[in-house]
């Protein structure tokens, strides 16, 4: 028992830790330049769509999607992203 408690004391050790990095992760992201907030990581749409580098790769030329490159980081714009679901939205039947 003393052995689940002492494990459950350390678990929540960890999740506080890591909740106080996500804060000044959150923290740090309230002071990016307006313009640099409109630019997603093409990494995180992979992640969100759960896409392959092929099919992001073709769903941006398909879609028109407007990305930036810098170094060998590929950004997606927000608002083009944002658009292109608005215009694919199918109402319910």
């Amino acid at each position: 028992m003393i052995q689940n408690i002492e494990e459950l004391e350390k678990s929540i050790q960890e999740l506080i830790l890591e909740l106080r990095e996500l804060k000044a992760k959150n923290e740090s992201l309230k002071d990016l330049p307006e313009l640099v907030k409109g630019w997603i990581p093409r990494s995180a749409v992979m992640k969100y769509l759960n896409y392959g580098n092929t099919q992001i790769s073709h769903f941006i030329k398909k879609y028109e999607i407007v990305t930036i490159t810098m170094g060998k980081r590929i950004f997606i714009s927000q608002k083009s992203l944002s658009d292109t679901f608005e215009k694919n939205i199918i109402q319910g039947k």
